[in-house]
């Protein structure tokens, strides 16, 4: 027993010295739990999806990307820019008192001089009505630009007459009177001997002097008497000076001068 006792111990302080000696090796580090190590969803998936399917939990398969929706055409965005700027929610800044307006215009804008060519012309008329009313001289404009461009009707004149007799806007009266001849000669013309006489009578300065001096294609045998009636009561100035020289010259082409 002894002699045995004596070869084992022999045998292990070779082996330790040759390093043959095995050794159970340290157990792995516990893992933590997966709940714990697992990263946090976005927080747009905590929520159920807009469609009404349910939100994938951790195991299940990857979520593909959630498709953009897709951008208002120009005719959804002036009717949201309309109804938001009239309940003044539209959010533009305020760095002061009309910086919200003017953002507001600025957009409506851009969208009426993006709208399709190929929308329909009820729809383009319906739009530039309502915009003819939108108290910004530069949507007025751009508004009739686009009535301008479509079928006239009844109810586009009487939108651009509304808009000039509450504007005081030269540079919309401007642009307008071409259009409304035209229209004129088409026998589209109710309301513009009251606008033209009210304008000159009441309507601001420059608006006033735009229509004296572009007058003459408004004239007819019809209406000289109520201009020229006008003319004696305005006072002397330049608005004066210029509806007597285009009642002059309706004078002179009908004589054939």
């Amino acid at each position: 027993m002894g002699s045995r006792l004596a070869l084992w111990l022999g045998l292990g302080a070779a082996g330790l010295s040759a390093g043959l000696l095995w050794w159970p090796p340290d157990p792995a580090p516990a893992q933590p739990p997966a709940a714990a190590s697992a990263r946090a969803l976005p927080a747009a998936l905590a929520m159920p999806w807009q469609d009404g399917t349910a939100v994938l939990g951790s195991d299940d398969p990857p979520i593909p990307a959630a498709t953009p929706a897709s951008p208002p055409t120009p005719q959804q965005a002036l009717q949201r820019l309309r109804r938001c700027y009239f309940a003044d929610s539209c959010g533009f800044p305020e760095t002061d008192s009309r910086s919200a307006h003017f953002a507001a215009a600025h957009a409506i804008v851009a969208q009426l001089r993006a709208l399709p060519r190929d929308a329909s012309p009820a729809e383009l008329g319906a739009l530039a009505r309502d915009f003819l009313a939108f108290p910004d001289g530069h949507v007025q404009a751009e508004a009739l630009r686009l009535a301008a461009q479509l079928p006239p009707d009844a109810a586009t004149v009487g939108s651009v007459i509304a808009a000039l007799a509450d504007s005081h806007d030269a540079l919309l009266f401007k642009k307008a009177l071409p259009v409304l001849d035209r229209w004129q000669q088409l026998g589209l013309n109710a309301g513009l001997d009251d606008l033209m006489l009210g304008t000159l009578r009441t309507g601001g300065l420059f608006a006033a002097q735009t229509v004296a001096e572009n007058l003459l294609p408004f004239v007819n045998e019809a209406n000289h008497g109520q201009f020229q009636a006008l003319l004696a009561e305005l006072p002397e100035g330049s608005r004066r000076q210029a509806l007597q020289h285009s009642l002059r010259e309706y004078r002179l082409q009908r004589s054939g001068g």
